[in-house]
């Protein structure tokens, strides 16, 4: 059963971005799950659903923080423990809904680093560029300054 738990483009796309990165990217969770399953737990679902290399690449600080919105929960993730590297947020459009509309308004330090995904569909090929663009580009000055 947990092998089927995520769509097979979504896997593939996400190994792809992994392997394109060098297999060096670290995973942070922003997840209902991480409330009822311990870093071990959460592993063995990586790795049971064919996708041990997020298990392998879980941050230290592998959760986001509690807050009560998902952009609340990153901003203070961020906050805390980011130490400049690149990054990109993925989510969901259901999931993410404190997310909407960053992706629209440049000037927010997010903005060129979410993808939102369909609820049901997941990543795609179509999210491959600005997955890879965000994990290219060094954080701006903007970033640091939002901190």
């Amino acid at each position: 059963m947990l092998r089927e738990i995520f769509a097979a483009e979504p896997k593939r796309v996400l190994e792809s971005v992994h392997k394109e990165m060098g297999g060096q990217l670290r995973y942070v969770i922003s997840s209902s799950w991480r409330q009822v399953f311990s870093r071990e737990q959460i592993e063995r679902v990586f790795r049971t659903a064919e996708v041990g290399f997020v298990a392998v690449g879980l941050h230290k600080k592998w959760e986001t923080l509690r807050k009560t919105d998902r952009i609340k929960e990153i901003e203070s993730w961020l906050h805390h423990y980011h130490q400049g590297e690149p990054f990109v947020v993925l989510d969901d459009d259901y999931s993410g809904t404190s997310l909407s509309g960053i992706d629209e308004d440049l000037k927010h330090p997010l903005a060129a680093r979410l993808v939102l995904c369909p609820v049901g569909v997941g990543l795609t090929v179509e999210h491959l560029p600005i997955i890879l663009d965000a994990l290219r580009r060094p954080v701006c000055r903007e970033f640091e300054r939002a901190r």
